[in-house]
This record gives structure tokens, sequence and C-alpha cells, in this order.
């Protein structure tokens, strides 16, 4: 989720959904920065990676996701959402520019 979406409110709902469901969330700083990554040239404020079994990227994923987790377990102030640090905004960002990357590639496959 992107930290700078104005109003914020917009997403402020996702964190409950994920910690509902038990899905590991954290925010990034740039909408712009994630809607590149998403492969748009607008902004986005929220996107999400899902697994499916037998995908390469599934090791990335479940490396970030233990990122994630530990992130939202350490985080100091129950009241404050998780900012991603700009290491882990920037392995975030790959990982959803590759997601992208190998569905097009797999849709490519299909056709």
């Amino acid at each position: 989720m992107a930290a700078d979406a104005e109003p914020l409110e917009i997403l402020l709902h996702l964190p409950l959904l994920c910690e509902d469901k038990n899905v590991p969330y954290v925010f990034v700083r740039s909408k712009q920065a994630l809607g590149r990554a998403c492969g748009v040239s607008r902004q986005v404020v929220a996107c999400s990676v899902t697994v499916n079994e037998g995908s390469q990227l599934k090791p990335q994923i479940q490396a970030i996701q233990l990122e994630i987790e530990k992130l939202l377990t350490e985080e100091v102030n129950p009241k404050a959402y998780p900012l991603a640090d700009p290491t882990l905004t920037a392995k975030i960002l790959n990982l959803v520019q590759q997601a992208l990357n190998y569905k097009q590639l797999r849709k490519g496959a299909n056709e």
C-alpha cells in the first residue's frame, strides 16, 4: 500500500482486512513507484502478490513475506502502520515488477 495516498483513508480498511485474514502487509512510500512496478503509468495505492504452487517467484515471495511479518511483530507503536525501509521497498517493488513480467510471459505462452 502507498503511504502517500490522498486521502489516506481510502485504503485504511485494507490493513484491518489483512489482519483479519492473517495476510502480511506493508506501506511503501510512493504510489508513483508502486504504479511503475505494476506496469502502469498511473499512480497505484495498493496491490497484492499471490503465489501459485510451482511458481519460480515462490522463494522470493516467501522471503519478503517473512521480512514483512518480522516488521509487523517488531512494530513498537501499535497505532502506527508498518512502513517499509528503502531496502525492503526496493525488494517489494522489484518483486511486483517480476510478478507482472512472469504473468505476461505465462499469458504469452498460453496464446
